[in-house]
């Protein structure tokens, strides 16, 4: 309780986060050091940058994507919230 304000602890467990940490790790492997790899090493140095700025815009763009994924999962199932609810 802060204030006023009740919030209510989440009754999913954190172990539900193991696939996405996974997920992310592997992205990180794969796409991500190949890329660093690529623009630093066989790039020229003119297209370092471009590679770059095409890698941070592929990361936004599965950001993106994971918010669309989220909606569309709550209007699905409308027990899931992401906000925290008061009471």
């Amino acid at each position: 309780m802060i204030g006023n304000t009740v919030y209510n602890a989440s009754d999913m467990s954190i172990f539900y986060q193991i696939p996405q940490f996974i997920g992310i790790g592997l992205s990180e492997v794969f796409a991500s050091v190949a890329s660093l790899e690529f623009a630093y090493l066989t790039a020229p140095h003119s297209a370092q940058s471009l590679v770059m700025s095409l890698r941070f815009c592929s990361a936004g763009l599965s950001s993106f994507l994971g918010s669309a994924y989220i909606n569309i999962y709550e209007r699905f199932y409308e027990d899931f919230a992401v906000a925290n609810s008061e009471v």
